[in-house]
């Protein structure tokens, strides 16, 4: 049945009459001129003016037609029932990216939830004749071994992508979906993304999409919250010689994720001991780095955590490291006696308080039988034959 998407434009119609006025206003009366009485020019004169009208006639039909046509355009007439080509089936990937930035609350929904939301408007999109598949930006080892399957609209369970605590890279997702859709020889394919974009899951569409990919219709959702979070990305520990007794300096990565600038709190626990606390104000998108010097009391494994304030996303909030103090402080000096007699006297002044520290001395030719991962310093005094030493390793 014949029906209007946009019936209220039907009133547009109206305006057919406009053409229709402006010839009645601009008829002219003929006024009778007295000007001979032979019938040649009379049968003339007639046949020219019904020339004319009919010319007025054909313009003032012209013109109301281009109205009608107008405003049917504006109404978008559409003609309910089958036509030829409508039962093709078309192939589509839904790419859902389930990292861990997705967890992110906006109001009430994580960002994750807002995106299974939208798939499932889009499901509703197609027909049973259509097969499609559902994939993740992180797979788990389930997804893996079941393997990918093109299935109808109804047969797709959103229930099987799960949120992840790892972070992904969407680039990766996005080339095995063109690949999968590139093997299928359908006329329509369409690739539907649905992702916050940020991290490892920016994808620069005109660059990582090949030339192949023309014939793919390609529909990026982005989902954003306006709610702060900020995230640790590192927690490094800076001193490259521990000592039991001595300050240990770490360094912290602070990233802001957020659109908004604002202050955040950062603290650093040892032991479960907080040891530290510094406020820091990341500019969106980019990352700071604080360090703290910690004092060390006791040798062996030592675990430690630094912690940011709550915000939008609690999992990215805290970042674990750990470090060893060594009970001996094991120094390798490499020389002749004449080359380190000044310097080894200084080191076992500046050592001989430490309990456990230990200083071997070797000769140039002898650095073959040691095993230079077995030290923690290692001193070199071969001044007067570098060449020689050089050659030699």
């Amino acid at each position: 049945m014949p029906g209007f998407l946009n019936s209220a434009a039907l009133f547009g119609l109206f305006a057919a009459a406009i053409p229709l006025i402006l010839h009645l206003l601009n008829r002219r009366r003929r006024h009778i001129v007295e000007f001979s009485t032979l019938r040649f020019l009379k049968q003339l004169e007639k046949k020219e003016m019904n020339r004319l009208r009919l010319k007025r006639l054909l313009l003032l039909l012209i013109r109301t037609l281009i109205v009608i046509s107008i405003v049917l355009s504006f109404s978008r007439p559409t003609i309910r029932g089958y036509l030829p080509g409508a039962e093709l089936s078309t192939n589509a990937v839904i790419l859902l990216d389930n990292s861990l930035s997705m967890r992110i609350l906006n109001k009430e929904l994580s960002l994750f939830d807002e995106s299974t939301q939208a798939a499932a408007e889009i499901l509703g999109t197609f027909n049973k004749n259509d097969r499609l598949i559902l994939l993740s930006s992180v797979q788990n080892e389930r997804d893996v071994s079941a393997g990918i399957k093109w299935l109808s609209p109804e047969n797709i369970d959103l229930e099987d992508v799960n949120i992840s605590y790892r972070s992904s890279d969407l680039k990766s997702a996005l080339e095995e979906s063109i690949k999968l859709l590139n093997n299928e020889k359908s006329a329509n394919k369409e690739l539907f993304i649905i992702s916050d974009f940020k991290g490892k899951s920016v994808v620069n569409i005109d660059n990582d999409i090949d030339k192949t990919t023309k014939d793919i219709h390609i529909y990026l959702l982005k989902l954003t919250s306006n709610e702060l979070n900020y995230s640790i990305s590192r927690a490094d520990v800076i001193s490259k010689v521990l000592r039991e007794g001595s300050s240990v300096r770490i360094g912290i990565e602070v990233r802001s994720n957020s659109e908004e600038n604002s202050e955040v709190r950062l603290e650093l626990f040892i032991e479960g001991t907080r040891v530290g606390q510094t406020i820091l104000n990341p500019t969106s998108g980019n990352a700071v780095i604080s360090e703290f010097s910690v004092p060390i009391k006791r040798s062996g494994f030592i675990s430690g955590f630094a912690e940011l304030e709550d915000d939008a996303l609690k999992a990215d909030n805290r970042r674990y490291f750990n470090l060893y103090i060594p009970e001996q402080i094991r120094v390798l000096a490499i020389g002749s006696d004449k080359d380190l007699f000044f310097t080894t006297a200084a080191l076992r002044t500046s050592l001989k308080d430490g309990a456990g520290s230990e200083l071997k001395m070797i000769k140039p030719s002898e650095i073959n039988r040691v095993h230079l991962d077995d030290f923690d310093v290692i001193l070199l005094s071969i001044l007067l034959y570098p060449a020689q030493f050089l050659k030699q390793s």
